[in-house]
C-alpha cells in the first residue's frame, strides 16, 4: 500500500512538473486552459495602457498619444490623422482643467476572445464625476493594447 502511495505521490509530481513545462512553453495553451486568470491579466494591461493614454491626453502630448493607436489604423492613414483624432479629447481635457486625477476607470469588460476590451470611465469636473457616454474600445494586437476598434 505504500508503495502505491508513494508511486501515486510520484505520478502527481510528475504530472505537475509537465503541466508546468506545457504552459511555459506554450503560454497560449494557458489562456485557453486558464481564460479567467488571463481575463484578469488583460483588464490589468488594459488598466496600464488606458492610465498612461489619459496621462498623455491631459498634459496636451498629442505626438505621444499615436503609439496608443491601433497600428494598423496608423498605418493606412498615417500619423496626422491619428494626432487629428486625438484632438478633441485634448481639446476638453485643456478646457476642463483636468489632471490625471481627474480621471477614473470605473469598469473593464475584456471580449471573450481576450482580443478586444472596452473601458468604462468617468470625468471629475464641476465638483463631481461623470461617467462618459461612450467606452473606449481596445484591441489586442502582437501581444499588446491599442486604442482602436
Amino acid at each position: 500500500m505504500r508503495r502505491l502511495i508513494g508511486f501515486l505521490i510520484v505520478l502527481a509530481v510528475l504530472a505537475g512538473i509537465g503541466v508546468a513545462v506545457i504552459l511555459a512553453v506554450k503560454p497560449a495553451f494557458a489562456e485557453a486552459w486558464f481564460p479567467g486568470a488571463y481575463a484578469d491579466h488583460h483588464r490589468e494591461l488594459v488598466k496600464e495602457r488606458f492610465t498612461v493614454l489619459a496621462g498623455h491626453v491631459v498634459r496636451g502630448e498629442v505626438d505621444q498619444c499615436v503609439p496608443f493607436a491601433d497600428p494598423e489604423f496608423v498605418k493606412a492613414n498615417g500619423t496626422n490623422l491619428t494626432k487629428a483624432l486625438f484632438a478633441p479629447y485634448l481639446f476638453w481635457a485643456k478646457l476642463g482643467r483636468l489632471g490625471e486625477a481627474d480621471v477614473r476607470i470605473d469598469r473593464i469588460t475584456v471580449g471573450p476572445d481576450r482580443k478586444t476590451a472596452e473601458v468604462e470611465y468617468s470625468l471629475r469636473h464641476g465638483g463631481g464625476w461623470h461617467a462618459q457616454k461612450q467606452p473606449m474600445k481596445w484591441l489586442r494586437a502582437g501581444g499588446q493594447w491599442y486604442l482602436g476598434g
